[in-house]
């Protein structure tokens, strides 16, 4: 069995830049336009979200797949879903500029209380962004406005009829981002901590300090940081040698 089919590569993860990012969603978005509808097109709007929530924060695998309607916060402290199973806060036409705060309760990092926290910002590229199109995926989900899940992301129950009351799994996850990527062929050994190392160098070619981006995306262990940070290790030793090599080579 292919190892991305677990969701996970062996060795380090391929780095997944803005740009992939941005070229699968819009691969997404054509092709629901185009030809899907129904619980269908639910499941390919739900995989857009989980792609640009990866990318907009640190979450991976199991932690990202139990996000709750519960986590997400307004700027009052308030959560965005009331007891009575309402959202508030939410419309279609929210202001660039407009945020929520994200605190899972409980992450792989940060045990037995909320995490974070994560600030997630309305952008100009409203089709990119996760918060823009946060309430138009859930009117779509919910039509009748009551909020009958406790996840925003479940998988399909076992008859494939409508969503489960249940998280989705990192495995679950990895093999439909991987599924999309290769439909699009955008596919070239990615999984989902390539999120992770892809947000990492990004920051580092912007000129973030260490420090800055170690508290951003949690990750504590500066070692651990530099291995997300390496921009070729994801690359086959043997390859990476054979190019110092050739290069090497080349200057003689």
């Amino acid at each position: 069995m292919q190892a991305w089919r677990s969701g996970y590569l062996e060795g380090s993860a391929v780095p997944i830049n803005s740009s992939k990012v941005f070229q699968l969603v819009d691969y997404l978005d054509h092709g629901m336009q185009s030809s899907t509808a129904g619980l269908a097109q639910l499941l390919v709007e739900r995989d857009i979200m989980l792609l640009l929530l990866m990318w907009e924060t640190p979450l991976r695998g199991n932690d990202i797949g139990k996000v709750s309607f519960t986590d997400f916060f307004l700027h009052d402290g308030q959560p965005i879903q009331t007891p009575t199973g309402r959202l508030q806060g939410l419309s279609s036409t929210v202001a660039i500029g407009f945020q929520l705060t994200l605190r899972l309760n409980g992450t792989k990092t940060v045990k037995c209380q909320r995490s974070g926290p994560f600030t997630l910002t309305v952008t100009e590229d409203r089709q990119h962004c996760f918060l823009a199109r946060l309430f138009s995926f859930i009117q779509h989900r919910f039509p009748a406005g009551q909020v009958a899940s406790t996840y925003l992301f479940s998988p399909l129950t076992a008859n494939r009829r409508c969503f489960a009351d249940a998280p989705m799994r990192a495995t679950s996850i990895g093999h439909r981002l991987n599924k999309h990527l290769e439909s699009a062929g955008l596919y070239a050994g990615e999984s989902n901590h390539g999120f992770s190392r892809g947000q990492i160098q990004n920051l580092v070619a912007a000129g973030t300090s260490k420090p800055q981006i170690g508290e951003a995306v949690q990750i504590k262990t500066a070692s651990v940081l530099e291995k997300y940070a390496d921009v070729s290790r994801h690359i086959p030793r043997s390859q990476r040698l054979g190019k110092r090599k050739s290069c090497n080579d080349h200057s003689s």
